[in-house]
């Protein structure tokens, strides 16, 4: 039995597979490395596609790392409680976990606003 050629988007298909399975990876272990378990994780990757919630937790973990001096911190900021007017008590990630995209954008904008002003 002879086998057909691949088509073009056949092999675009499995970059996008790759590529998603790479981003979602990011993701997780970005989260991850916030003390945020697997049940989370989903649900907080599930607001949106991955690619927009993976920019994000990659902007947000950046800022965290080069704006915070204390290691422990640039880890547990994200879920650490905070009670000024935005937050008032919860963590970054509860807000993120119980929003919407718009509500994630918020957090981001935000956590910049807070650090900067340390």
């Amino acid at each position: 039995m002879r086998s057909l050629p691949f088509r073009e988007s056949d092999t675009t298909m499995a970059d996008d597979e790759c590529l998603e399975h790479d981003i979602l990876a990011e993701a997780i272990e970005i989260l991850s490395s916030w003390g945020i378990d697997n049940d989370r994780c989903h649900k907080i990757l599930e607001i949106s596609n991955q690619s927009e919630p993976v920019h994000r937790e990659r902007e947000a973990k950046a800022y965290l790392l080069t704006e915070v001096d204390n290691p422990e911190n640039q880890n547990a900021f994200m879920t650490l409680p905070n009670h000024n007017d935005f937050f008032d008590g919860r963590t970054p990630i509860e807000i993120i976990e119980e929003g919407s995209m718009l509500d994630a954008q918020d957090v981001l904008t935000r956590i910049k606003a807070l650090i900067s002003s340390w």
